[in-house]
């Protein structure tokens, strides 16, 4: 889900508008799709943190079975290979926004996040703080969230599944 029609022009180099995705969404609920997970890109916009919390507000329309966020990976040999992943405080503010608004559903890390290489101290501060903000799962957490959850005796469940599909 994209809430930034700026963007959608820029990255995906569509003419459409956040209200097309947000019809798109009812179309879905109205034809009895009853598991609909939303994945919304935090930094979608070449890093940038633009219309997340619209893309959150969007989600109003339906009752999503949980939500995924899936941060900007700088991925080498495309378009936006030089840009920085989103700075963790605002990719932090994005998910404590979703909580406050969706408390009753789950709100996963998913799988699509800088995880490797340059990104790995990024990553574990990501997911500590994510845990903090009220996130439900990780997807693919790194030893030192496993490590975290256990010291703080959060109960871990382990899922060999996609995000996308409700336990």
């Amino acid at each position: 889900v994209v809430g930034d029609r700026n963007a959608i022009k820029t990255v995906y180099g569509l003419d459409h508008t956040p209200e097309d995705i947000k019809r798109s969404l009812i179309d879905l609920h109205e034809e009895g799709i009853k598991t609909i997970i939303p994945h919304i890109c935090i930094g979608f916009d070449y890093g940038q943190i633009k219309g997340e919390m619209n893309a959150i507000d969007m989600l109003s329309v339906i009752t999503p079975a949980a939500l995924v966020f899936i941060v900007l990976i700088p991925t080498r040999g495309s378009e936006m290979e030089h840009c920085e992943p989103p700075n963790i405080d605002e990719v932090i503010r994005v998910i404590e926004y979703a909580r406050s608004i969706y408390k009753r559903i789950p709100i996963y890390l998913g799988c699509m996040r800088p995880r490797s290489g340059e990104h790995r101290e990024y990553n574990r501060a990501l997911e500590l703080r994510a845990i903090d903000a009220g996130i439900s799962g990780i997807v693919l957490p790194s030893k030192s969230s496993l490590e975290y959850l256990q010291q703080h005796d959060i109960k871990i469940k382990s899922y060999s599944t996609c995000c996308a599909v409700v336990k």
